[in-house]
């Protein structure tokens, strides 16, 4: 009876194992030269927004890609919009592909984007 529970481990186990965990992020590949490309798509809110990315060239094997969106919370909706998200890492020839991709949303009022100024004023509507 004591082994019954260890027998049952062991069964499991490989199951487990062998169970494939989902990627959030859904990439595509392609090359431009000696550039890659790699994109993805999210769904966001419908309203207008801003998107800004990045490369985090501190990972080890392959650079991480980062995103963050910024939206208007004075014009928020009910809708939604799909988004394509796009990095070129330039001179990157067959290296490792990167596959780690890290965002953020940032909903922030008309008085906020004002005060960040710049591209932020595009989501102002006076």
């Amino acid at each position: 009876m004591r082994l019954l529970p260890v027998v049952c481990c062991l069964l499991i186990l490989p199951v487990i194992a062998r169970a494939k965990i989902e990627p959030v992020h859904k990439l595509t590949y392609k090359t431009d030269g000696n550039d890659l490309i790699v994109s993805t798509e999210l769904m966001i809110s419908g309203t207008p927004h801003l998107l800004l990315t990045s490369i985090d060239n501190t990972e080890a094997l392959a650079p991480g890609l980062r995103y963050t969106i910024i939206h208007n919370t004075d014009h928020l909706n009910d809708r939604v919009k799909y988004v394509t998200v796009e990095w070129r890492l330039k001179n990157y020839g067959t290296k490792v592909r990167p596959t780690q991709v890290t965002g953020q949303t940032i909903a922030l009022s008309t008085e906020e984007l004002k005060q960040l100024g710049g591209k932020a004023l595009d989501l102002v509507k006076d």
